[in-house]
């Protein structure tokens, strides 16, 4: 968890502007063709040119490593990988995303590796732009907090994404104050109304843009604050989160004498004449060699199809997977997106032939095996799959969701518990991978501790959650329940 290092030094809010550092290319440096970049936890896909490419590998490393010292202490090094997409240039990048105010975007699938996809920023070391940071420190955040209320959850983040990293000295610097905040900081009604506005909200984005930029502001401003100016309890508020804990019954706790209005007109001063500390900690990266492949044309469209088809970009998906086939007619990544696209019973079969098309041809691909771990015909062909998923992409969401639903069914709730304690920190914590977890819980006999996963998870889900069930409508904390009072009777 994060913990206020000693005092760097005051700054006041407008002087926040960053700390010079050693840069690496500075100019954009556009590849002729996609590369495939693998680091100790990242696969990066890219049409930069090989130099610029492996500074970014470099660069998302030295990104992780210091979010991981600086803010949680190096408690632990999360497991997994995150696959990233970064373009040369912001055209490219918005044939894929249609909003011209996007710099970047995150997409976790229940059952996938989370995905980045942004580009190059020459005015940012190593061309790494600030959404990555943003989004590599989402990804680490939900590992050490799986359950975290929205306010935190972007705060965090916001906070974290300013982190940058000095070769020359091997320093992780943090603390600086984001350009957007900047530009919100001097804004009539630039906060929400109350930070129990702030902590009502189930998520960050509001269908009115400025709702959702003063969500983002508050949110990031009430972390800032408490970094500063109550550290210490801030840190035992991020340990109880890392133990599942209701995320509003720990902030009782810790901040017992800090009420309502209290934390409102501490924020209000602090917003007005607040002065903050840069945190400055020696991180040292361990030393790797990126493994660089160059994409044959194939590949290189066969990946765009799979990152546009990753972020809904459907016809521009269909029209580079084509043109993947037309050069190679059984290309991995051109077939995995056309299988997304053959959804429901009717189209069982086209899933299966092809899934058993994939792992013939590229055995040693996870990917494959796992698409024919959930669609072989029998449970002999699923479990020889999942065998070899597992073997190849062990930490892997999708491999782990089906480790767990297996040993559920074969009433092994305590081998459940050990995949689904695993799979909460790497994927999106959607309520099927809740109900997982409440099931291995309560069927290894932990029924008190399922009841407080069920509170914490009820906690970050939006008021009035309901769910329906053989044409039964209840909330989803009954539902909950029952499950728990299911298992628990028969664990």
């Amino acid at each position: 968890m994060f913990r206020m290092g000693p005092s760097h030094g005051w700054t006041g809010w407008t002087r926040a502007a960053g700390l010079a550092l050693s840069l690496g290319c500075s100019s954009v440096p556009r590849g002729q063709a996609w590369l495939e970049v693998r680091s100790p936890h990242f696969d990066l896909y890219t049409d930069l040119e090989e130099t610029a490419a492996l500074d970014m590998a470099h660069a998302l490393e030295e990104s992780r490593a210091g979010l991981i010292r600086v803010a949680w202490r190096a408690e632990s090094d999360p497991q997994g990988r995150t696959e990233v997409a970064v373009f040369a240039s912001e055209d490219r990048f918005h044939d894929y995303v249609e909003d011209s105010d996007t710099q970047g975007v995150a997409q976790s699938y229940v059952g996938m590796e989370r995905l980045i996809v942004t580009y190059w920023d020459e005015d940012r070391p190593s061309g790494l732009p600030r959404i990555a940071v943003h989004e590599i420190a989402h990804d680490l955040s939900h590992w050490f907090t799986p359950l975290q209320p929205a306010w935190y959850s972007e705060g965090m983040a916001t906070f974290l994404e300013g982190l940058q990293y000095d070769r020359a000295t091997h320093r992780a610097i943090l603390g600086e104050v984001p350009p957007t905040m900047l530009r919100v900081l001097k804004t009539p009604g630039r906060t929400a109304g109350s930070t129990e506005q702030l902590f009502d909200a189930p998520q960050a984005v509001h269908e009115d843009a400025w709702e959702t930029s003063r969500f983002y502001f508050t949110s990031w401003l009430l972390v800032h604050y408490l970094m500063n100016h109550q550290g210490e309890p801030f840190y035992q508020f991020q340990l109880d989160l890392s133990t599942l804990r209701h995320w509003r019954e720990a902030w009782s706790h810790r901040f017992a004498k800090l009420g309502p209005a209290e934390l409102d007109a501490s924020l209000e001063q602090y917003l007005d004449g607040g002065q903050f500390n840069y945190v400055v900690e020696q991180v040292e990266v361990p030393a790797f060699s990126p493994r660089v492949r160059t994409l044959s044309a194939a590949e290189g469209y066969g990946i765009s199809s799979w990152i546009a088809h990753r972020l809904g970009s459907l016809e521009h998906a269909e029209k580079e997977r084509d043109a993947a086939l037309a050069l190679q007619d059984n290309e991995l990544n051109a077939l995995r997106t056309r299988y997304q696209g053959f959804r429901g019973q009717g189209q069982a079969k086209q899933r299966l032939e092809l899934s058993r098309q994939l792992v013939q041809a590229y055995p040693e691909s996870g990917e494959a095996w796992l698409l024919l771990a959930k669609t072989g015909d029998s449970t002999e062909e699923r479990s020889h799959a999942l065998t070899q998923a597992s073997r190849l992409m062990p930490e892997h969401p999708g491999v782990l969701e089906l480790l767990a639903v297996g040993a559920i069914d074969a009433a092994d709730a305590p081998a459940a518990l050990k995949h689904t304690e695993l799979l909460i920190r790497r994927t999106t914590l959607s309520m099927r991978i809740a109900v997982l977890h409440l099931q291995a819980l309560a069927g290894s006999g932990r029924c008190d501790a399922a009841r407080q996963v069920a509170r914490s998870v009820n906690a970050t889900q939006p008021k009035g959650c309901k769910v329906s069930l053989d044409g039964k409508v209840m909330s989803c904390a009954t539902h909950y329940e029952n499950l728990i009072v299911a298992h628990c009777s028969t664990g």
